[in-house]
């Protein structure tokens, strides 16, 4: 294996997290030997790679010509990466035949000064003649001498002839959107596939599929409920591919609005929300407050209320609570009562099924429905009536005490 082999297996295997050294087992070799020798190439065989093919392009051409003949078959003028892989590229060369300047793919058109190279790899080796490169010229792209030094030369002349490289390892970087890669449930995180080397055009397959916007592409939104494992593989025009995951973090608010309640009519009842930093209880219809934690909530008749609480990440979330209203008993304790003086009567109250009489002065029993009342003087009662559902209600009546006639004096 050639140093630009381990290089890149070490370099871009860490940074993209794939790995290359598996990438030649699904590429089609036969497809592109059949695609570049039918164009005119020839193989240089002694150099071949995992992760690499390299090809002598005889045709004498410009360097801007030779990199769209490269590029139109998925393919880049050379990367080198190694004294090595300098060394068996010229030696393969010489022993082909192949004399004279020939193309390399470093050049600095984007930037003057800055050289790259075409298919995007690291720079991490160059080998420059004396005094080179010089710029001579707007010279912006580079060749590569017999003695295997390399020289910048203008990309719109000095024709010669080039080698290209299709490279068997794609590389392929997801980037997310936001860039943490963690929103709150019910959101989407856009996630941004891009590859390198190999060759053009990529297809893009994602999974698993749920919460994916697409599973094809090289972007989707992932919206999943909980946190989740995104992995796209890409694969590229003969076969050759590359997979990379990332994770969508989920974060989820998780309100809670207490235990349904059941009131009586008229009976407040505190609400116990948690889970959030900001609440809000809708409707706010009965409530002393709707963005407070603990509101006391007294409706005037069965209410559904909702909480809607906001965390400290901007996440929210809702909750219900249903308060039941049950109406006051008809408390009643009947007509009032004239009576004469030392006469009992009887009072009868109803619409409970349990009753307190107040006062007790002149009562048979204050704790039954009909008591017998013999007050002394006009009195009103009053009785507390409880239903089935412990609520109360209470009504009164007046007991009239009137004196018996005086005799009539003969």
């Amino acid at each position: 294996m050639h140093k630009k082999t381990v290089v890149i297996l070490l370099l871009f295997g860490l940074i993209f997290g794939s790995n290359p050294a598996f990438a030649q087992s699904t590429c089609n070799l036969a497809a592109i030997r059949a695609a570049f020798t039918g164009a005119g190439c020839v193989e240089l065989a002694n150099c071949q790679d995992a992760c690499s093919l390299y090809f002598i392009l005889p045709v004498q051409m410009s360097g801007n010509s030779a990199q769209a003949f490269a590029q139109n078959l998925g393919a880049n003028l050379i990367s080198v990466e190694s004294l090595a892989e300098n060394t068996c590229i010229v030696n393969n060369l010489n022993s082909l035949g192949y004399g004279g300047v020939i193309w390399i793919g470093f050049n600095d058109i984007a930037q003057e000064g800055n050289f790259v190279w075409f298919d995007q790899a690291p720079v991490i080796y160059t080998h420059w003649a004396g005094g080179e490169p010089n710029n001579s010229g707007n010279e912006d792209c580079t060749q590569i001498y017999p003695n295997g030094f390399w020289n910048d030369l203008s990309c719109g002349s000095a024709n010669s002839k080039s080698v290209i490289e299709v490279n068997l390892c794609p590389q392929i970087t997801v980037t997310p959107n936001p860039a943490s890669a963690t929103v709150c449930r019910g959101q989407g995180v856009t996630l941004s596939a891009v590859t390198i080397l190999g060759s053009p055009a990529y297809t893009y397959s994602w999974g698993p599929a749920t919460g994916l916007s697409t599973t094809a592409g090289s972007s989707v939104v992932a919206s999943p409920q909980i946190t989740s494992n995104y992995t796209v593989t890409v694969t590229d025009r003969y076969g050759c591919t590359a997979t990379n995951t990332k994770t969508v973090n989920i974060n989820v608010a998780t309100a809670n609005a207490g235990a349904d309640q059941t009131t009586c009519l008229g009976t407040p009842v505190t609400f116990m929300g948690s889970g959030g930093v900001t609440y809000s209880w809708t409707p706010a219809t009965g409530l002393n407050s709707a963005a407070i934690m603990n509101p006391t909530a007294t409706p005037a008749y069965t209410t559904p209320y909702t909480l809607t609480v906001t965390d400290a990440n901007g996440c929210t979330g809702t909750d219900n609570i249903l308060v039941n209203v049950n109406p006051l008993p008809p408390a009643n304790a009947g007509p009032d009562a004239p009576i004469c003086v030392g006469t009992p009567t009887n009072l009868n109250a109803t619409g409970g099924v349990s009753y307190s009489w107040f006062p007790a002065s002149g009562l048979s029993n204050t704790a039954i429905a009909n008591p017998v009342a013999n007050p002394a003087t006009t009195t009103t009662y009053t009785v507390t009536v409880t239903d089935a559902n412990t609520c109360v209600n209470t009504d009164a009546v007046l007991v009239t005490v009137n004196p018996y006639p005086r005799p009539m004096q003969g």
